[in-house]
């Protein structure tokens, strides 16, 4: 047996799973604070609801990716 070619260390899926609900805990959690923020003008208003938007796009991503990567734990 001659030797293996290097390979870069890839966690196991378990973590990097774990890890994008860490991340989806994370921004739903930012998202009920901008939700509930009050905004103070109409640059306020606007900020907010921008923000919400890209947190809400960024949301279902992350679940778009955790569907993907449960379908390969399933045996």
């Amino acid at each position: 047996m001659g030797n293996k070619p290097y390979r870069r260390y890839n966690p196991p899926i378990n973590f990097k799973i774990m890890a994008l609900f860490k991340d989806l805990k994370e921004l739903q959690e930012e998202l009920q604070y901008w939700v509930d923020y009050e905004p103070v003008n109409n640059m306020g208003k606007w900020y907010v609801s921008i923000r919400i938007q890209k947190l809400e796009n960024k949301i279902k991503s992350i679940e778009k990716e955790l569907k993907k990567r449960k379908k390969w734990l399933v045996p």
